[in-house]
């Protein structure tokens, strides 16, 4: 296992270098991800999609490591390449080894066009102004680059206008070094709840897609692919289907109730290293926000918010130790939090604590903890910090 490391992409002189070796991690503060999980994730999302899955690993794989989760992936061969947000992004993966096709769904820069082609990249349009400039760069490596349009049907961010899909259509068409390989857009509320307004915007933009879908069949290649669903498409809705889906959370077995087969991918665990005894009365941590009503054993345990442990579960989180649901006590701080262990007798320094994962008989979701915090499933993930090293379960279950 290796401290946390920086990859350096040099977009000047188009070097990509290898991730800084820290030495070995001292702090026991860890996110474990379990790789087999993932893979597990992608085939049954496929199977509920009714299509292949581009695997979004955006966010470096919101946080759970997208280089060995892509080569993870690829080597199972259980999806049909992967999606990101930015060009970076691809050529991270293409420096890893990384083979399958890989589409950059984010807004290209003008400057980008070059690094495109060179890396093979999957352009998504969402502005005609690239397509030129873009067959430019492909014509100058005599390549013919495939690209994806993106259609904004309701989201107001980012796509194409309806009405210039013909004159889009045409201008492909014209172009030697472009082919379109793919139609797509990005609903805005699927996962909202089924009795709100943002339900009925939803079914707007798949009839939206849908008419969509209609015209470019008939003036397309039959094998360009059409795609909408994104997680909640997946989960929720039958008329998202299409040639191929774009799952990301629910890849990592979050945004999903029960029963739908997925599993969460990632844990974040540490350990006690220090126990303290305070008297009743005694305060703990700023703000002296937490007063002990009896004598008590505190835990010490190294991480905290600069970890990406939200500091708003500060006074009502809970960390597994032994086995047991313990309360976080006092303000949750940059590297640390105190856990109340007064009732486990046992607790000792070195024990396992677990913020993120299953501990004996029970355990603690990102849903849960997200909840809690007041934040999204999204930016509990993502916002795990690099200085947490990531390792990797390639067991299979």
């Amino acid at each position: 296992m290796t401290l946390w490391g920086v990859s350096l992409t040099a977009m000047q002189g188009l070097e990509v270098n290898e991730v800084v070796d820290w030495g070995p991690a001292i702090r026991p503060t860890r996110a474990n991800i379990d790789l087999q999980a993932v893979v597990a994730n992608s085939r049954r999302l496929s199977e509920l999609a009714h299509s292949p899955v581009l695997a979004v690993v955006k966010a470096d794989a919101y946080g759970h490591g997208a280089v060995s989760v892509a080569r993870a992936l690829e080597a199972a061969r259980s999806v049909a390449g992967f999606a990101v947000s930015l060009v970076e992004e691809g050529i991270e993966l293409r420096a890893a080894g990384i083979t399958s096709s890989i589409l950059v769904m984010g807004p290209s820069l003008m400057d980008s066009h070059d690094l495109m082609v060179e890396h093979e990249l999957m352009p998504m349009i969402s502005d005609e102004r690239h397509l030129a400039p873009l067959a430019r760069a492909a014509g100058k490596r005599t390549r013919v680059l495939d690209l994806h349009l993106k259609i904004d049907t309701g989201m107001g961010r980012l796509g194409l206008h309806e009405g210039s899909l013909g004159d889009v259509l045409s201008q492909i068409e014209s172009a030697k070094n472009l082919r379109l390989v793919g139609v797509a857009s990005h609903l805005a509320c699927a996962d909202e709840d089924e009795a709100s307004d943002a339900q009925c915007m939803t079914h707007e933009q798949l009839r939206r897609f849908a008419g969509i879908v209609a015209t470019c069949r008939k003036r397309v290649a039959p094998e360009v692919r059409y795609h909408v669903a994104n997680s909640a498409g997946i989960l929720r809705f039958e008329a998202a289907r299409y040639d191929l889906a774009r799952p990301g959370l629910a890849l990592y077995g979050n945004g999903a109730g029960p029963g739908v087969g997925l599993r969460q991918a990632i844990s974040l665990r540490s350990q006690v290293t220090q126990l303290r005894h305070v008297t009743t009365g005694a305060r703990v941590s700023y703000g002296a926000t937490w007063t002990a009503k009896r004598d008590s054993v505190l835990a010490i345990v190294p991480i905290g918010y600069a970890d990406g442990l939200p500091r708003n579960i500060s006074g009502k989180g809970h960390a597994l130790i032994g086995g047991a649901r313990m309360a976080i006590v006092g303000t949750v701080s940059m590297d640390m939090i105190v856990v109340d262990v007064t009732d486990l007798p046992a607790a000792a320094i070195g024990d396992e604590v677990v913020l993120l994962g299953s501990q004996g008989a029970e355990s603690i979701s990102v849903a849960q903890l997200a909840k809690q915090a007041g934040v999204s499933e999204y930016e509990l993930t993502c916002g795990i910090s690099k200085r947490v090293p990531r390792t990797y379960d390639e067991r299979l279950h």
